[in-house]
C-alpha cells in the first residue's frame, strides 16, 4: 500500500510507515533511525493542564440569498433567490449532469380581501369584477374607483333609484391620471346618438358643455329606478383622441318611459396621444336627490 502521510503537519509530529518511523521538520518527513520496536503497556493518565485561552472569533455564517424579479445572472451553484413578483423561493442545484433552479416553497399568494372578484394569469392576481355601492348619498361628488392596471375596457351594469320624486341622474365622470376628473367642454366633446322607444325614432345627442357621460336619467319619479348597461373603452383610438362606449338604459324622462340606447364617443384636447383612462367615478352630479339605492357592477377586459 502506497504511503499517506498527513496533510498539513505539526513541526515535530511523526508518523509510522510499517515498521520505519518519519518526523516533520517544518519542511520535509526524515527518516528515523533505527526500527519500530513493539509497543509498551499503556502509561497511567497524567493531569489535566490548565485550559487555555478562548480563541480570536470566527468568521459569521451567512446564506446568501438574491431578491429580485428577474433571475439572478452568473448565479453559484446551491445559491439561493426569492422571485419578489411571485414570491417563489429557488435553489441552484448541480446534479452532476446539469444546472438548473429548482422551487424550494410553495407561492401560493391569496388575493385582495377587498370584496372583488380575482382570477390568476401568468402568476399574477387580476381584479375580474367589483360592485360600488350607491346606496344612501347625494352623489354629488360621486363614488370612485381606480382602474386596474392593463385594464382596457370595462363592461358595466347598474341602477339608482330614490323613493322621493326628485330628479336625478346615473352619470359617468372620467379621469387620465387617477385624480383629476376632466370637467367640461375644454376637455372633451361627447357626441353620439340615442333611440328613445317612445318615439321610435333615433335622436342626435351632441353637446361639448357636460364633464360626465350619461348612463340614465329619472326626471323626478319617486321609486322608479334608472337602470343601465353597456360597455366603455379605457385606451384612445390609435387613429384619432377618441374613446367609444355603448350604454342601453331603461329610464323615466317627461312622464314617458323609454329605453335608450346611447352611442357615445369623446374628441378633445385632453386626450392626448398617451391618453389612456385611470379612474372613473359614478354619480348623480348634475342633481343633489338622495339616491336610496344604488350600485354599479364593474367587470374589467384586459
Amino acid at each position: 500500500m502506497a504511503f499517506d502521510f498527513p496533510s498539513s503537519p505539526s513541526n515535530g509530529q511523526v508518523f509510522d510507515a510499517g515498521p520505519t518511523r518519519y518526523q516533520w521538520n517544518g519542511y520535509a518527513w526524515i527518516m528515523q533511525s533505527g526500527n519500530i520496536g513493539p509497543a509498551g503497556p499503556t502509561g497511567p493518565t497524567g493531569p489535566a493542564g490548565p485550559p487555555g485561552a478562548d480563541g480570536a472569533p470566527g468568521p459569521t455564517g451567512g446564506l446568501l440569498v438574491e431578491v429580485g424579479d428577474a433571475e439572478p445572472s452568473l448565479p453559484a451553484d446551491r445559491s439561493m433567490w426569492w422571485q419578489s413578483s411571485t414570491g417563489a423561493f429557488w435553489l441552484r442545484f448541480n446534479d452532476g449532469n446539469s444546472v438548473q433552479w429548482v422551487q424550494v416553497n410553495s407561492n401560493l399568494i391569496l388575493p385582495p380581501q377587498d370584496g372583488g372578484e380575482y382570477v390568476m394569469r401568468n402568476g399574477l392576481w387580476r381584479l375580474k369584477s367589483q360592485r360600488l355601492i350607491l346606496d344612501g348619498a347625494a352623489m354629488a361628488t360621486g363614488v370612485q374607483v381606480a382602474v386596474p392596471q392593463s385594464a382596457k375596457a370595462m363592461r358595466y351594469n347598474g341602477q339608482m333609484i330614490s323613493s322621493s320624486a326628485t330628479a336625478f341622474n346615473a352619470e359617468l365622470r372620467l379621469s387620465i391620471d387617477g385624480t383629476n376628473f376632466i370637467g367640461g367642454a375644454s376637455d372633451y366633446a361627447v357626441s353620439g346618438a340615442y333611440f328613445q322607444s317612445a318615439a321610435l325614432t333615433w335622436a342626435n345627442y351632441n353637446t361639448t358643455a357636460l364633464s360626465f357621460l350619461m348612463l340614465g336619467v329619472n326626471q323626478a319619479s319617486a321609486n322608479n329606478p334608472a337602470m343601465f348597461e353597456g360597455h366603455f373603452n379605457l385606451q384612445r383610438a390609435a387613429t384619432a383622441n377618441l374613446l367609444a362606449g355603448l350604454c342601453r338604459s331603461g329610464s323615466y324622462q317627461a312622464a314617458t318611459h323609454y329605453q335608450g340606447l346611447f352611442n357615445i364617443w369623446c374628441d378633445g384636447a385632453a386626450w392626448s396621444a398617451a391618453t389612456q383612462i385611470k379612474a372613473l367615478s359614478f354619480g348623480s352630479f348634475t342633481y343633489a336627490g338622495t339616491i336610496n339605492e344604488g350600485f354599479v357592477d364593474l367587470e374589467w377586459v384586459y
